[in-house]
């Protein structure tokens, strides 16, 4: 008996299911007749979406003219999307076509020209190409857009400084730092407007804020011993950098266990008494350890 409830309720249970199915389909189900009713945009087999994911799929493949192709085909069902014009010039950029990237973000900027992408986008090509004019429009006009752009600062800046333009850099960072006051950036490149103004103790205090913030930096460090050089103040540099040592350095000492090896032989045979009829130079330069008279001439 219980076998015999238990398969009632089971049949019931799947005939539920069955009418359940039927009565969906039968919802889903186009009215009889409409062949011609449209389905949205996303399901038609060759939109802009799938060219998009096609001009994607391309490009990461590494077959940019592929991707530019399908990419054109997208916006010629949607010319009205910003983002595809981005990626049209994006991928032209990757494909060294810069003229045909700039023909493409200028056509629409002309529609958009509020776009900050593309402004960002055009500002760094022109200024790949030199064009430091139009690329420092661009820059000024993204920081009245959107003042949060904060590496955009660090690129008008330092295109103010390579054109001798020290005041309008120094505004520049002077505005990075009021609304990023922890910028490394900020510090450290009006550290570097200020020493070329003559403003040493402002760019000392600069390069020491920078290396507050990111201790581990070189930069600062190497701003601050030409700082000091140029005022005349004696450094103790301390370095394993033979490049740097002979960077920085009028004088060198090897120091082993804290001892002097090696200054030159000159000096170490005024210290070492005894030794300066063995000490071999010439006016304080050691010689070679060859003879270069035996050396072919090219």
């Amino acid at each position: 008996m219980k076998i015999q409830h238990i398969m009632r309720i089971c049949s019931i249970f799947a005939i539920f299911l069955i009418v359940g199915c039927t009565t969906n389909a039968v919802e889903q189900a186009p009215a009889p007749g409409n062949h011609n009713a449209r389905l949205p945009a996303f399901y038609a087999p060759e939109n802009q979406y799938y060219y998009f994911t096609a001009a994607q799929i391309q490009r990461k493949k590494g077959n940019l003219d592929q991707a530019i192709i399908m990419l054109r085909k997208a916006i010629e069902l949607d010319a009205e999307s910003p983002y595809l014009q981005r990626e049209l010039a994006t991928v032209y950029l990757q494909n060294k076509e810069g003229d045909k990237a700039i023909k493409v973000l200028e056509e629409l900027l002309q529609r958009y020209p509020d776009d900050v992408k593309a402004l960002i986008i055009y500002g760094g090509t022109k200024q790949v190409r030199k064009e430091n004019k139009d690329a420092i429009a661009a820059y000024e006009k993204i920081l009245v857009l959107d003042p949060k752009q904060e590496r955009v600062y660090s690129l008008l800046g330092n295109l103010y400084v390579d054109a001798g333009d020290y005041k309008r850099a120094e505004a520049t960072f002077r505005r990075l730092l009021k609304n990023f006051p922890t910028s490394y950036a900020g510090h450290y490149f009006l550290g570097r407007v200020n020493a070329k103004q003559g403003k040493l103790k402002e760019a000392e205090r600069e390069y020491k804020k920078a290396l507050e913030l990111v201790p581990d930096r070189p930069e600062p460090r190497f701003e601050l011993i030409k700082l000091y050089k140029d005022q005349g103040k004696t450094i103790l540099f301390v370095s394993h950098d033979l490049t740097s040592v002979e960077k920085f350095c009028d004088r060198a000492v090897w120091l082993e266990k804290g001892q002097i090896l090696a200054e030159g032989v000159k000096r170490a045979s005024g210290q070492i008494e005894g030794s300066s009829e063995f000490a071999m130079h010439v006016k304080g330069l050691e010689l070679p350890g060859y003879d270069p008279r035996g050396m072919k001439g090219t």
